[in-house]
């Protein structure tokens, strides 16, 4: 089975050959390879989809792995779908505006910090001053 570096299985374990000049996935989830550019396409498997009657109880793990709980229900296959681009990028899971906020109050929180830190010491070398 094909697996991804943290050891998850990949699909069913479709294996792309090592000498394919070329391969594609289909927009319902065929991944076809050519061996050659006189060779036709051949089918190697099919990229499985899968949604869950209730999708927000599903248990988040590390990354974007989703773990199946008793409240998510079961796992139903998506038959007959056209739901795969290929060359497109995937949208992210990273919400930019909520991330950029928070980069902007971390930044108003350091400045003040550092602006504490400034006067606190102006007043020990003051007061050191004042010693002498």
């Amino acid at each position: 089975y094909l697996t991804t570096t943290d050891g998850s299985l990949v699909s069913d374990g479709i294996k792309i050959p090592p000498n394919y000049d070329n391969f594609r996935i289909k927009p319902d989830g065929t991944v076809t390879v050519s061996l050659n550019s006189e060779s036709p396409e051949t089918v190697i498997g099919k990229i499985p989809i899968v949604v869950f009657e209730n999708q927000q109880a599903l248990e988040q793990g590390d990354g974007n792995k989703f773990y199946r709980t008793q409240e998510s229900g079961e796992v139903l296959l998506v038959k007959n779908h056209e739901k795969f681009a290929q060359g497109f990028i995937e949208r992210s899971n990273v919400d930019i505006f909520e991330n950029v906020s928070d980069m902007l109050r971390l930044n108003a929180a350091m400045i003040s910090s550092f602006r504490m830190l400034k006067m606190t010491d102006d007043m020990y070398s003051k007061a050191i001053n004042l010693r002498q």
